[in-house]
Formats: C-alpha cells, sequence, structure tokens
C-alpha cells in the first residue's frame, strides 16, 4: 500500500531555504503530482512554483524523470511498487500570514504554498517530520506527535490546513473555554498581555460558539507572528488561524483594536469558509484556480460577524459598532465599481487581479459590500420575524446541514435560504443586490435606523477630496493619488492613480500645506505633480461643484421601544 513521507527541514540556518523531501512508496500504476497553484484563505494564484529549486526525481534510488504534463504537474506512469523520492529547496523569505519563512529564529510554514503532492493519495495518511533547532520550540494545531518524531495528518487537507511555526523565543498560553482547548502563540519583540487576551477571547469566542452551538475542532490555536512595522493579515484554518500585526509598540496599545477585530474575524471563519464552504471548493482543489461567486458569503458575513461577537460579547461598544458601520458605507459610496459590477462578480474578478487594487473602480469589495449585504439581510430578517430571528439563524442552520457541510453551498441554496427566510425581499436581494448593481445604501441606512442609529452622509474634512476630486495616500515622505472621483476636477484635468502630488502653489506637500488649502477655496491652485512620462502643472479655481463623501454613523441617544427591541436582538442585550 502506498505511503506519504513527508520531510521539512530548516538546516540552513539564517538562510531562506526550507529543504523539502518527499517519498512515495509503493507506488501505484499511474501518479499524478501537483505543485499547489493557490491557498485557500487568499483568492488569487499564488504561483509558488518560482520559489523552488533544485527539483530532482529518484526512482528507487536512481535519477528519474517523470513526463511534465503543465508547469505544475508530472505523471508517474507503469512505475507499480516502486519508491519515489521528490527533494528541493523552497525559497522561504516572504514573512505573511499565508507564507513560508525561514528566518535567523523563525522556522514557519504553510505547507499548502511549499509542498508538492500525490493526486491519488491525497485521501491518505500523510507522515511527516519536521527538522529544526533541539532548543527550539514549536506550535500549531498538530497532531500528536508518533514515538519516531513525525506527525501522521488524516490526509492532504489536514496537512495543508496546519501551519506551524518553531523559535526558541515563542511565548504561549493556554485555557480552557467550555471545553475547547484554546491555545495562543505569540513571536515577535513583544510581550503579550495573556490576561487582557484571555477576558476579551473568551468573550467573544464563547458567544459565537454558543450561538453556532458547536465546534468543529476540540483544540484551537492562534498564532501570532508580530513585527516591528505596520501590517495586519490573518489567514483562517479550521483548528487554527495565522495574524500577522504591526507594529510591535502599538499592539497593546493603539493597535488593540485591530487586534480584536482580525482575531474575531478569523475566529468565526472556523465555522463560515471552513465548514460552511462555496460548492466550489467542496473539495478543495490545490492544482488549479477554484474561483466562486460567493465571496460575499465566504468574507462578507465573516467581516460582519467578527464586529458583530465583539458587539455582542460586550468586548466592544454600541459606538464602535457605529463608527465601524460608517466605514463599511463610506467605502461603498465612495467606490464607483459599484455602478459597473455586482459584488457575485467581483468575487470572481478577485481572482484575476487578486489583492491588488488594480485598475481604478474595475470590482468592488467581497469583504465591505458583503457585509453591508449581511446586514441588510440581518435587518430584513429581524425586520420580518418581529425580531425573532436573523442571520445568525440562518448561519447555524447551514452548519447544522448534512448538505451543506458535504457539498458546500451554491448559489442557487443561498437563493433559497433567502427565499426561505425573506419571501417578499429574496428575488430583490439577490438579484438586484448580490448579482446586480442597484444602489442599496438606502436600505442599509433604513437598517441602521431599525437598530437604534442615525446616519448622514457629510462632505469629506479634506480638501482635496471634496472640493478637487482626488484621495491622497502618504508613502514616507511622499504623497500618491491613492483615487480619483469620477467627473471631478481631479478627473477633468486628467489626475490619475498613482502620481505623485510634488507641490501645491508652489510649496513642498505636508500636512500643514495640505490643511491650509481651506483659505485659498476661492483661489488659483497650482498643483505640480509627477505623471508617467514627467512632470507636470496644473492650475484650476474650485466653485460650488462637491465630490468626496463620507458616512457618519452615531447611537441614537433615546431609542423608541421598537428601536430598543430590535437593537436588543442585535447586540444580544437580554443574554
Amino acid at each position: 500500500m502506498p505511503i506519504c513521507n513527508y520531510v521539512l527541514a530548516y538546516n540552513k540556518l539564517n538562510l531562506p531555504w526550507m529543504e523539502v523531501e518527499f517519498t512515495v512508496t509503493d507506488l501505484p500504476a499511474v501518479l499524478d503530482l501537483y505543485f499547489p497553484v493557490w491557498r485557500p484563505g487568499r483568492y488569487e494564484e499564488g504561483k509558488f512554483m518560482k520559489n523552488v529549486r533544485g527539483l530532482k526525481f529518484t526512482l528507487n534510488g536512481k535519477r528519474y524523470v517523470p513526463e511534465r504534463e503543465n508547469i505544475n504537474h508530472w505523471l508517474v506512469s507503469n512505475q507499480e511498487g516502486s519508491e519515489l523520492k521528490v527533494k528541493y529547496e523552497y525559497y522561504a523569505k516572504d514573512l505573511n500570514a499565508g507564507s513560508t519563512h525561514c528566518g535567523e529564529d523563525l522556522f514557519y510554514s504553510n505547507p499548502v504554498n511549499a509542498c508538492i503532492y500525490a493526486e491519488q493519495l491525497k485521501n491518505e495518511p500523510q507522515h511527516v517530520a519536521l527538522v529544526f533547532p533541539k532548543a527550539w520550540t514549536i506550535a500549531g494545531a498538530l497532531p500528536a506527535l508518533n514515538e519516531n518524531g513525525t506527525y501522521t495528518f488524516d490526509d492532504i487537507h489536514q496537512f495543508f490546513d496546519t501551519p506551524f511555526y518553531a523559535s526558541s523565543t515563542l511565548k504561549s498560553y493556554n485555557f480552557d473555554l467550555k471545553g475547547y482547548d484554546i491555545n495562543i502563540h505569540f513571536y515577535g519583540n513583544v510581550e503579550p498581555d495573556f490576561l487582557r487576551l484571555r477576558k476579551n477571547f473568551v468573550a467573544f469566542m464563547a458567544a459565537q460558539i454558543n450561538d453556532m452551538g458547536s465546534m468543529a475542532v476540540k483544540e484551537y490555536h492562534y498564532i501570532f507572528i508580530i513585527a516591528d512595522h505596520k501590517a495586519y493579515h490573518g489567514v483562517e484554518h479550521l483548528a487554527s488561524t495565522v495574524l500577522y500585526l504591526g507594529p510591535d509598540t502599538e499592539l497593546f496599545e493603539s493597535g488593540y483594536q485591530s487586534l480584536l477585530d482580525i482575531s474575531s474575524h478569523e475566529f468565526y471563519h472556523s465555522w463560515n469558509v471552513k465548514t460552511i464552504r462555496p460548492a466550489e471548493w467542496m473539495p478543495y482543489t490545490y492544482e488549479k484556480v477554484s474561483p466562486s461567486r460567493l465571496g460575499y458569503i465566504a468574507e462578507g458575513i465573516t467581516t460582519l460577524m467578527g464586529d458583530l461577537y465583539l458587539l455582542r460579547s460586550k468586548v466592544c461598544t454600541r459606538e464602535w459598532f457605529a463608527n465601524e458601520m460608517g466605514l463599511h458605507f463610506t467605502r461603498y459610496i465612495q467606490n464607483f465599481g459599484r455602478y459597473r459590477i455586482s459584488v457575485a462578480d467581483s468575487s470572481y474578478e478577485t481572482w484575476v487581479d487578486g489583492y491588488e487594487r488594480g485598475v481604478p473602480e474595475r470590482k468592488v469589495s467581497i469583504y465591505n459590500e458583503g457585509a453591508l449585504l449581511a446586514f441588510i439581510v440581518e435587518f430584513l430578517m429581524r425586520q420580518h420575524s418581529d425580531n425573532k430571528i436573523g442571520l445568525i439563524d440562518l448561519m447555524r442552520e447551514m452548519y447544522e446541514s448534512e448538505d451543506v457541510l458535504k457539498n458546500g453551498i451554491s448559489e442557487e441554496g443561498w437563493k433559497q435560504y433567502l427565499m426561505k427566510y425573506l419571501p417578499n425581499d429574496a428575488e430583490n436581494v439577490f438579484n438586484n443586490f448580490y448579482n446586480g448593481t442597484e444602489d442599496y445604501r438606502y436600505y442599509g441606512y433604513d437598517a441602521m435606523t431599525y437598530f437604534g442609529f442615525e446616519t448622514e452622509e457629510v462632505l469629506s474634512e479634506d480638501f482635496c477630496e471634496a472640493r478637487i476630486g482626488f484621495k491622497l495616500r502618504h508613502v514616507g515622505e511622499h504623497y500618491f493619488i491613492a483615487s480619483v472621483y469620477e467627473s471631478s476636477y481631479a478627473s477633468e484635468f486628467g489626475i490619475c492613480e498613482g502620481d505623485e502630488l510634488l507641490e501645491i502653489n508652489g510649496k513642498a506637500i505636508t500636512p500643514e500645506v495640505l490643511k491650509d488649502l481651506h483659505q485659498h477655496a476661492d483661489e488659483e491652485i497650482s498643483l505640480n505633480l509627477k505623471h508617467d512620462h514627467g512632470t507636470r502643472n496644473i492650475v484650476l479655481r474650485t466653485n460650488d461643484r462637491m465630490f468626496y463623501k463620507e458616512v457618519k454613523v452615531t447611537c441614537v441617544e433615546k431609542m423608541d421601544i421598537k428601536q430598543r427591541k430590535a437593537y436588543n436582538k442585535l447586540a444580544d442585550k437580554n443574554r
């Protein structure tokens, strides 16, 4: 019977190379070997093969050249009963929540981006040996260590879904939560406030577990990697999440709210995406990209739920939640891509240009627009049921559905859930909001009012945004055009995303110069920009035309009886 064995080794300390050895004994008649081209949690092609060097195959100890079917596919045939060995080095320099990294004091891997695998044997046990300095400790949702020093995973899916790291400086904390073994690990120049973390994590994790009824695993790991620079990235797994955050100096001060946000978001993913999954990802196919139109479920609902559970668990305040919703609405009205493409189509298009902004206004965000639409569904469900049920109940029903857990959720399946709970609104929500470009912000504003919040569209306080029509991105000492308002002065004068703003009225750009623009609102304004082919000077005079707006969401001071009832259900105030 074929047996799969891996060795992942960090032998060349201080050099960014992980050595990989993959052995298959007792080969079947035909074996397809693949290198993954994407990893779950990142909706784009990964091109991981570019990090591989020195790829060699041997068969029964002798050099072997299999048929190469594609850039990531090799075919081994007519070698039944033989032993195949594959060796290579993987360039492990990148460090983020989904990478593999070998550094001075860190051995960290997401196996899905670094390991070749056998297609016909992916449902068989995978035996893995990890080699690193003996003085280092290891952390992750790894299975029990065998007597021979290896780990045995149920199949390739469990192996690929189990990131780990080893170091001499890991800091870990463990606690029990409702019978589940919760572990929090930190790597980086930070002293974790574990007692503070435990208090907050217990609150939002318990709230999620209570509402979903159970977890699919008994052990869960938070794997934190803390950088000395600004960083915000998380990747979900069934039994763990990796969180890459920074800077370290702000983590438990001004950065603590961001830590809570992403931690709640990623924990909810252990249900939504890792168990409730779009049908296209059942099961995962690593050898080819797997686009889905349901990114608004995978990431949109999770974005809302991550925030909502911080409110429901009383970790965060009503005012904080209002501000978060204001940011969602602001991003929505400032993205003109919403007039061109639906969030469902954008979910597919994400696989084209990945997580880059790409061509201006080409697509919308499955995270942001998906969260707003999830909130509208929550509102309509509460409204039609006299606040008896909401989106949380729908999600639990999917989690408890054997069909969804086995086959995933399809577009038609999601539509049927909407029809069940929103018989009068489902067609409009599904066809015009999820799959169309109808402006739904006023549904969202009605939803905010229903739950005891007030919304107001106000002109941006930034002069460039409000009166000229461009947003700036500050990088070091440089100011770049981040976006341009369609049909604004900026658009009419040909200012483009990526241009660098050098001077205003002959003065180098500083925060003070930008703030002082309000004093020259009725005067000619000179802009000096670095364009694609050199610099250019633009002179313009603003008038009463207004451009970028923001949405401010505030709490109603004295909610009426209906608002109080609805808000209590939303925020779980009666628990």
